[in-house]
């Protein structure tokens, strides 16, 4: 054997060493995206049944969010700070699946779903009232889709009250 042909043959070997490489650096990569995504699913997921299991299991907690308040005016001072306090988790956690939904590290249905309900959240006087007094402290972001939100509740209600 010749050297030009010991040198082909290693550059050959070092070309299919780099292709397998490139492949298997390209599977770990779509498989950490894959666990990725899942983690921060399951954070959001935790952190939402955390929220739940709260109000489920707190009488006091349970009655103030069923009650619905048109109106944080009709709440007690304690009332409204435990349905602020409830809001502010719920929104919190829909603020980061939003950014996740952007990112690309959580499942599209699982921002739908929390669409709808902060729409429906929306609808109640009582929530736009209190999105009044916290929506400062939320990233730009967020804040302009929440407020396009209640723009377009705001719209309608006014639509229908022609």
């Amino acid at each position: 054997m010749n050297w030009e042909a010991i040198g082909a043959l290693s550059e050959l070997v070092g070309a299919t060493a780099v292709v397998v490489t490139i492949g298997y650096l390209t599977l770990q990569v779509r498989q950490q995206t894959v666990a990725v995504r899942s983690a921060s699913y399951q954070s959001s997921t935790d952190a939402l049944i955390q929220i739940n299991i709260a109000i489920a299991t707190d009488p006091e907690l349970l009655r103030v969010v069923s009650s619905k308040p048109a109106s944080l005016d009709e709440l007690s001072t304690e009332d409204r700070y435990r349905y602020s306090y409830v809001l502010l988790s719920l929104f919190r956690v829909r603020e980061t699946i939003f950014y996740q939904r952007d990112e690309g590290t959580t499942a599209s249905q699982s921002w739908i779903r929390e669409e709808i309900t902060s729409r429906k959240n929306l609808e109640s006087t009582g929530v736009r009232d209190w999105w009044k007094t916290v929506e400062y402290g939320f990233a730009p972001e967020f804040k302009e889709y929440i407020d396009g939100v209640v723009a377009q509740i705001d719209n309608s209600i006014d639509a229908d009250g022609q």
